[in-house]
């Protein structure tokens, strides 16, 4: 397969720095660099790059002279990286998060002598011994600063990164100029001009490469993300605040997104996804719900410059499985050979070898490993080379490659490329280690974690805190990413016929379960945090503490982003940083709704949203009705929909007083009056379906016997623990669900003043409102309780499925008794084991579900038998 450059006259460049200074005369003034509320144009960054490169080129720094950058994206980063390359010299990207002693055989392996760090950030203790230079993006300027004088050969040293290596030393891909200049000249990249790129990658990950020098040598822009993981909540503020456009996203990171907050990619241009097999169901997730946004499957090795290929994926049918990784980019070309390096059929497997203008020089210091991995093209010209992916693919019909797996232990682990031998070899230095084996578990679809398992040389019962130690002692050796989530120690580790460790025979850790008695402590909010952490690990809920870390249940950054938009829409307002910083149910809980959470949080909600009946689904008719509990919102029955089988409509229901503020219904009765006026709009003929949570099922029994007086008929009526009467016993009903829901920590109030009301955050149509106002209204508070306990039911010929909260370690459930005086009709009873606020949250949302679509399916069956019996 071959792609030939297709470059337009007058727009080449040898070298990155020779390209971005040809932008910066051709677009001066245009936007080249956005951080936050600051931002530089092409000669303002032009000016500060040649700046610092003058002062590189004092020190007498130039070509191949390496550079160590330690810098988290911001402004100072592209002025940096830009400044070595107008010095002539190589940049060494250095991973914040990697290990200091992995950072010190870095920076000897290169030579470094020169590290550039942001002002005001403290430089590391490793940089010790190297002249220390701090980049400040706001210092003044002289009038005009011109770059150095260099040589632009493409031939030279660009940047040098490091990826984990099989013998326990990572290894130094080498990049050159020409390599960067090549995949920047590419048409994809060179037509959009107008893009604005979103820079959120480790500047030592391969990623970078693409999101600085494609917009920089292209006249477009590079948005640098806030510190942090990326999650939904920042992604929609920087498409709605900073105007990104395009991103590349790690295939874990997309599949985050994906699986909860799909929507969040609307308002882009296109996303990037790669560094590993991208899913299917995740595309069509993300096509789905933004249909203008282009899906784009990018495949690369950094030895080969970021993208080898890159596919824009079609509308993917709901059959369709495999997502391509495409065709190669212009300048590159592949061959897919079997063992013997002779090509393979069409249709065959066989491994890829990329060859082209993006293929790198090499590994730093490692001839031996280079002559492995960078071979000479037998099948092309002389000088032509190929390097050895390690990829299984495989060629479709259409001459597009699909993925198929790796020849070898190497994986992709949050888009880092990982060697598990790399990890064996440095637990196996560890002191008392006698084996060590390391696997990735995968708890579900795109979902992977390291398992390191252990033989002592020792016999002794201290097995917890010898892991704690030797777990601390890897940390020192390798970046987090390579940090195992789940330990075992086993007796011995179980080796195959020929004296190998039988990975496969190495059973599942096991998460420890909760002490019991820690469970009657637990606020709802601390709830849904353990139910989300269970969902997105794919854990028991019951084996997750309150103070459970979030790290040690096998979490990292991505699952992060997964929980952080699970949570946002069961009601708890947090952020994936604050995941990642607080770690545990009780302690998150304790910071939910706090104003530097990633999501933007509205407190004006439009009125589109508080309208007489809300669309939660569209479909068929007859539709299932929902009514409000307490708080007039019908939102909450939008996670019911998620779960409900079947093509039928789903509309709530919401209170007149969200519309005319002072409105207060003299009764239930008077409630149902309205809505059944709307109901009849909507469907002027039954059989009607009703459901209501809390004064909802007040609400839909009334409304149910208004109908029946109406002649209707009524072959639903769900309600979802509300019993008439119930509050002659209770001084403290719950009739607004939503407030039980926040247990974050509040500060003491002033006695001598009324104290503020918590925040209570709701998620609707991928917006996030603060709906406290609402909540804590005392007249409408006042006046829900007062109707609630006044009302008793007419008598009603319908049936009722009736779903009561029956917590484990709580009251036990409300009698049927309350009801049975009132319905003519079978009674039929289910228990949810959550608290009266949890039942239409995650899980239990889910199992509601399943008890309506069963009862609507028998009812069907119970229709189709009285159809039979008629004819």
């Amino acid at each position: 397969m071959d792609g030939r450059q297709r470059t337009a006259a007058g727009t080449e460049f040898a070298t990155p720095a020779a390209g971005f200074e040809l932008q910066a005369a051709l677009t001066p003034t245009r936007t080249a660099l956005v951080a936050g509320d600051r931002s530089l144009d092409y000669r303002e960054l032009d000016m500060r790059a040649n700046a610092l490169a003058q002062r590189l080129h004092a020190l007498g720094l130039g070509r191949e002279d390496v550079i160590a950058v330690w810098m988290e994206r911001s402004l100072a980063l592209p002025i940096a990286l830009l400044a070595v390359a107008k010095a002539g010299a190589a940049y060494l990207p250095l991973y914040v998060g990697a290990a200091t002693e992995q950072q010190r055989r870095m920076l000897e392996e290169t030579g470094a002598r020169v590290l550039l760090h942001e002002r005001g950030v403290a430089p590391p203790a490793f940089a010790h011994g190297l002249q220390l230079l701090a980049v400040d993006a706001d210092e003044s300027l002289p009038a005009a600063t011109a770059p150095p004088p260099r040589e632009d050969d493409p031939a030279q040293l660009a940047y040098v990164m490091y990826t984990s290596g099989s013998t326990g030393e990572p290894k130094g891909i080498c990049t050159t100029a020409g390599n960067i200049a090549a995949f920047a000249r590419h048409p994809r990249w060179r037509e959009a001009a107008d893009a604005r790129v979103l820079l959120h990658s480790s500047p030592a990950f391969d990623a970078s490469t693409y999101e600085l020098w494609t917009p920089l040598l292209n006249g477009a822009a590079v948005v640098a993300a806030p510190p942090g993981a990326l999650d939904a909540g920042a992604l929609r503020r920087l498409i709605a605040e900073r105007g990104v456009t395009d991103l590349w996203l790690t295939a874990g990171l997309f599949h985050a997104l994906a699986a909860d907050a799909a929507a969040c990619f609307a308002g882009l241009r296109q996303v990037i996804a790669g560094g590993d097999a991208v899913s299917a169901a995740a595309v069509r997730r993300v096509q789905a719900q933004c249909p203008g946004v282009r899906v784009v499957n990018g495949y690369g090795p950094t030895e080969t410059t970021t993208f080898a290929t890159l596919c824009e994926l079609p509308a993917l049918r709901s059959d369709e499985d495999e997502v391509p990784i495409g065709a190669p980019l212009d300048g590159a070309y592949l061959r897919v050979l079997d063992e013997h390096r002779q090509a393979v059929p069409l249709g065959t497997v066989g491994e890829l070898w990329i060859g082209g203008a993006g293929v790198a020089r090499g590994y730093l210091h490692r001839p031996e490993l280079t002559a492995q991995r960078f071979v000479p093209d037998q099948f092309g010209a002389p000088g032509q080379r190929l390097y050895r992916s390690g990829d299984l693919v495989r060629q479709r019909a259409d001459g597009l490659l699909c993925f198929v797996g790796r020849a070898d232990r190497q994986i992709k682990l949050r888009g880092f490329r990982v060697e598990l031998g790399e990890i064996e070899t440095r637990l196996a230095q560890l002191p008392r280690v006698a084996q060590a084996a390391v696997r990735v578990l995968e708890d579900r679809p795109g979902h992977k974690r390291l398992a390191a398992y252990l033989a002592r040389e020792d016999a002794r019962d201290d097995d917890a805190g010898w892991l704690r130690a030797t777990a601390a002692a890897l940390a020192a050796h390798l970046p987090d990413y390579m940090h195992p989530s789940a330990w075992m120690v086993l007796p011995r580790l179980p080796l195959t016929a020929n004296g190998k460790v039988d990975l496969a025979a190495l059973p599942l850790p096991q998460a420890a379960a909760a002490e019991p008695d820690a469970q009657t402590q637990w606020s709802p909010q601390e709830r849904i945090l353990a139910d989300v952490y269970a969902a997105v690990l794919s854990l028991d809920a019951g084996a997750i503490g309150r103070d459970d870390d979030f790290i040690a249940l096998g979490g990292d950054s991505l699952s992060a982003v997964r929980v952080a938009a699970l949570a946002m829409r069961e009601g708890v307002a947090i952020s994936a940083r604050q995941v990642l910083q607080h770690r545990s149910p009780e302690r998150l809980s304790a910071v939910a709704g706090q104003d530097d959470s990633d999501a933007r949080i509205q407190c004006e909600i439009p009125p589109s949203l508080l309208v007489p009946v809300l669309r939660i689904r569209e479909g068929a008719h007859p539709a299932l009705f929902c009514f409000h509990p307490g708080s007039g919102l019908s939102w909450p029955y939008r996670r019911l929909a998620r779960h409900l089988s079947g093509d039928y409509a789903v509309y709530g229901l919401q209170a007149r007083s969200l519309r005319e503020p002072g409105y207060l219904p003299a009764s239930v009765e008077a409630m149902a009056q309205d809505y059944v006026r709307e109901i009849r709009a909507l469907q002027p003929q039954g059989p009607y379906r009703l459901l209501g949570w809390c004064l909802g099922g007040a609400t839909a029994s009334a409304v149910a016997a208004q109908l029946e007086a109406l002649g209707e008929t009524v072959s639903l009526l769900c309600v979802v623990d509300f019993f008439p009467g119930q509050f002659e016993a209770e001084s403290e009903p719950a009739l607004v669900p939503e407030l039980e829901t926040d247990g974050a920590a509040e500060p003491e109030a002033d006695e001598s003043a009324p104290a503020a009301p918590p925040r209570v955050i709701a998620e609707i149509e991928d917006g996030y409102y603060d709906i406290s106002p609402i909540l804590f209204d005392p007249d409408t508070g006042a006046n829900t309780f007062a109707i609630a306990d006044r009302y008793r039911p007419a008598p009603l010929r319908c049936g009722l499925l009736l779903v009561r909260a029956a917590p484990p370690r709580g009251p036990a459930p409300h009698s049927t008794e309350y009801w049975t005086p009132y319905v003519r009709g079978p009674l039929q009873v289910h228990d949810l084991a959550c608290d009266h606020a949890l039942m239409l949250n995650l899980r239990y949302a889910e199992q509601l579900a399943r008890i309506v679509d069963a009862h609507l399916l028998e009812r069907k069956d119970e229709a189709a038998v009285i159809a039979s019996a008629d004819s």
